[in-house]
C-alpha cells in the first residue's frame, strides 16, 4: 500500500470526523436512555435530558459515550428489539458510512462480489483500523467545544 495514499485517506477520514461531529452536535438535542418496564422488551425507550442531566455528564472523559440520540437500530436479538444510538456511535456511523460510500466502489467489484487485492487492503485499514483512536482522542481533546454545541440545543 502506498504511504501517500493512506496519509490521504486518513486526513479525508480525519475532516469527515470533525465536519460530522461539529455538524451532530450543534443540531442534535441529548436524550438519556431509561427501562420503560415493559416485560418482553428490554430495549428501552429514550427521553429528552434535562440541562442538569446533561451538565452532569459533560464531565465524563467522553460524554458523547453516554449522551443519547433519538435514533435506534434493530437489534435482531429476542427481548431487545431496539438499541438506541450514542452520539459517540451515531457520528462514527455517519462517518463511516460516508467513507464507504465515496469510496466503497474503488475497493469493491460489486459484479464479482468480491474485493479489488490492494484497494481492499487500503479500506480495511481506513473503515476499520485506527478510525475509532482517532475519534476518541479528538473528541476528548475538543470535548469542551462539543458540549458547548450540545448545550446550545436545550
Amino acid at each position: 500500500m502506498d504511504e501517500m495514499t493512506k496519509a490521504r485517506l486518513t486526513k479525508e477520514r480525519f475532516e469527515m470526523l470533525k465536519e460530522k461531529a461539529y455538524e451532530v452536535c450543534s443540531t442534535l438535542r441529548p436524550y438519556k436512555w431509561y427501562y420503560d418496564g415493559c416485560p418482553y422488551d428490554r430495549s428501552g425507550n429514550v427521553i429528552k435530558m434535562t440541562l442538569e442531566e446533561f451538565t452532569e455528564i459533560s464531565y465524563y472523559e467522553n460524554p458523547l459515550e453516554e449522551i443519547y440520540t433519538n435514533v435506534s437500530v434493530a437489534t435482531f436479538m429476542s427481548g431487545y428489539g431496539l438499541r438506541w444510538m450514542t452520539f459517540d456511535e451515531y457520528i462514527k456511523k455517519e462517518v463511516e458510512d460516508e467513507f464507504n460510500n465515496k469510496y466503497m466502489d474503488k475497493f469493491y467489484d460489486f459484479d464479482k462480489g468480491e474485493y479489488y487485492s490492494d484497494e481492499h487492503e487500503i479500506a480495511e485499514i481506513e473503515v476499520e483500523g485506527n478510525s475509532e483512536e482517532m475519534f476518541d482522542s479528538f473528541i476528548i481533546k475538543n470535548k469542551d467545544t462539543y458540549i458547548q454545541l450540545i448545550k446550545n440545543n436545550f
